[in-house]
């Protein structure tokens, strides 16, 4: 089974369309229901049998009760309590328009016709629908890759235009990380919402940015606006921004920022944020959950020098020359690797059961003299 998350295009509740648009290809969102006496937003389906499913959200028209497909999700997650629902869903791709014509009226007219309210200039009873993984599935249409996956996104955008709200919104997305070599990072490598990034390695994250004509800050002749700047924060303990601001002063555009990984104690997590401001408009903020790995080469000089480190304590000393030799060389691989990468993965490495019982028969040979 498959669920269809509604929300209207009503203030505040479109913001959430809005962000669930603009951020990366696994990363997570949340919703919030509620259900009171005088009316009921989750309805019957059991709040239990929520997670794990996958589902689509949806945009509801406030004024004439429409429906707009806006993106598959992967549910992670959900609260539950006796007055609230919140779900946690990982974002997936957007649906294909030849998809969304052929095979949404169906999904949308069995929607109107079991909800409690569903013509325009009234509240849709509940939010919360279910169909079959099937109908998911022929609704979004097959997996976007590369220029589809923007261009999906394009299409969604303008198919939501008429709603209300949507001409004082600037529409973001995060469609794009890749490496210095061009390497771009795939979703197949998202693990956990976390998405994976190499130390000491520069990126590059795209996104792109779009506006409505009927925008308040478009010049229409020249498809120009009033210039705000959209800002790319990290924390500079883990992540060295090189281009941390672009500015916005057309009513589409491509935004490139910056950053290089730096090397880290361990394997550490830490969250991007993309943000901006403009007078009289709505900006979604991207976040961006990050896992800075290790790079091949600092596992493999860590290992080396590790293992150069502890060999040289079982040369005897009338090998004192090549005893040093090794200690010599496995110092100076852990000084190109770093002391902290060094210090953390040789630390969890001592300190596991198979080197921890080797280190215990080295000290019980040398106090027995052999």
């Amino acid at each position: 089974m498959a669920f269809v998350f509604v929300t209207n295009d009503i203030d505040p509740y479109f913001r959430d369309i809005i962000g669930v648009m603009a951020q990366h290809y696994g990363c997570t969102y949340r919703f919030r229901y509620e259900r009171r006496k005088d009316f009921d937003l989750i309805g019957s389906i059991p709040a239990g049998i929520l997670k794990g499913a996958a589902g689509v959200v949806a945009l509801r028209n406030w004024s004439t009760g429409r429906l707009y497909p806006i993106r598959k999700i992967h549910i992670e997650d959900v609260f539950v309590s006796e007055r609230f629902i919140v779900p946690r869903f990982t974002l997936l791709d957007f649906p294909a328009p030849s998809s969304v014509v052929a095979k949404w009226p169906a999904v949308e007219a069995r929607i109107c016709s079991v909800a409690k309210q569903s013509r325009g200039n009234g509240q849709l009873e509940p939010l919360i629908y279910e169909i079959t993984d099937a109908e998911l599935d022929e609704c979004v249409g097959s997996q976007a890759l590369g220029e589809d996956d923007f261009n999906r996104w394009i299409a969604v955008t303008d198919s939501i235009s008429g709603c209300n709200q949507m001409g004082q919104c600037v529409f973001l997305y995060l469609h794009t990380i890749r490496d210095e070599r061009g390497r771009v990072v795939t979703r197949d490598e998202i693990r956990r919402e976390f998405i994976p990034l190499d130390a000491e390695t520069v990126y590059t994250l795209e996104v792109a940015s779009y506006m409505l004509p009927r925008n308040a800050l478009f010049v229409r002749d020249q498809d120009r606006v009033e210039p705000f700047s959209l800002k790319l924060q990290t924390d500079e303990n883990l992540v060295s921004a090189i281009k941390t601001e672009d500015s916005v002063v057309s009513r589409y555009d491509q935004h490139l920022f910056i950053i290089r990984d730096k090397s880290p104690a361990g394997g550490t997590t830490s969250q991007l944020r993309i943000s901006g401001e403009a007078p009289g408009l709505f900006l979604p903020i991207i976040t961006v959950p990050v896992h800075i790995g290790y790079t091949v080469w600092q596992w493999v000089a860590v290992l080396l020098g590790s293992t150069l480190l502890l060999l040289s304590s079982l040369v005897p000393d009338q090998h004192a020359v090549w005893q040093k030799l090794m200690q010599a060389i496995g110092l100076l691989l852990v000084a190109a690797v770093g002391k902290e990468f060094f210090g953390s993965v040789t630390k969890r490495l001592w300190n596991s059961k198979p080197l921890s019982q080797l280190s215990a028969a080295m000290s019980k040979m040398r106090g027995s003299g052999r």
